[in-house]
């Protein structure tokens, strides 16, 4: 009979290591969730930021042009919108 005790107490002990368990693996989850987000959110700005610096360097400087916004259901104000030179444009011109 004392073996019946020990059994049903280490039962309860591997219960609750069992969920403490479940519960670390959750939270692990989320945090790796939480910081692989922060990872690709970054890295996606960072080649964002890359792509606008290469066409900046092959297209020119962008002329920055303000436009009111007109569109039905979407923000008031001003859209800002770049517009590139064509850089053959001033190789036709020098023709």
């Amino acid at each position: 009979m004392d073996t019946d005790g020990v059994t049903i107490r280490l039962q309860k002990e591997i219960g609750q290591l069992q969920q403490e368990l479940s519960q670390l693996r959750v939270n692990i989850n989320a945090k790796m969730d939480t910081q692989f987000k922060e990872f690709q959110d970054g890295f996606k700005g960072d080649m964002w930021a890359e792509l606008y610096s290469i066409l900046e360097q092959f297209l020119g400087q962008p002329q920055h042009i303000g436009v009111e916004s007109s569109g039905q259901g979407k923000g008031k104000g001003l859209v800002w919108i770049e517009v590139y030179q064509d850089p053959m444009e001033d190789l036709v011109s020098l023709k």
